[in-house]
């Protein structure tokens, strides 16, 4: 949603609206408490989440196709969900998927800042990205709009570098 409201054109808005819509860009951050498991603690850590040649989102969509729906797979084999997803399994899966649900809401003034820091830096150069970040963290926890430490998304963004 933050991409779409960063758009700076027709073009630009229908590629970022078509991402939006895809399960499969959706599916990026499904290893994401895996991760922090085993250590990651900073951007830098997180980056494989988001490469182009990351499989994970793939992987996700395909385990999520098969434990949805039936198919007929190769010579004659049916995929029965049943037997490919088992109680463990889905409840492992609804239990990652709530952890990236957000715990409030986002509002306009949020949104507000977001465009002010971000957009003229957008799709530039990552340390102008990080800082405008950073920046709009910062003063969304001045303005009250989130309970957090003003300085810890900086922190988060430059640790490890």
């Amino acid at each position: 949603m933050r991409a779409l409201a960063l758009a700076r054109d027709e073009k630009e808005l229908s590629e970022t609206w078509r991402e939006y819509r895809s399960h499969t860009q959706k599916n990026r951050m499904w290893p994401f408490l895996q991760m922090v498991l085993q250590g990651a603690q900073c951007l830098n850590d997180f980056r494989p989440l988001v490469e182009d040649s990351a499989e994970h989102p793939y992987l996700l969509d395909n385990l999520k196709q098969l434990g949805f729906y039936t198919d007929c797979l190769g010579e004659r084999h049916w995929s029965v969900p049943n037997a490919v997803i088992d109680k463990d399994l889905a409840t492992q899966m609804i239990s990652i998927a709530e952890l990236h649900v957000p715990k409030r809401n986002v509002n306009e003034r949020e949104i507000e800042l977001w465009i002010l820091h971000v957009k003229p830096v957008w799709k530039g150069p990552m340390e102008h990205m990080e800082a405008a970040v950073a920046t709009w963290h910062r003063q969304m926890c001045e303005e009250g709009l989130i309970q957090d430490d003003p300085e810890g998304m900086e922190r988060f963004m430059m640790k490890g570098k």
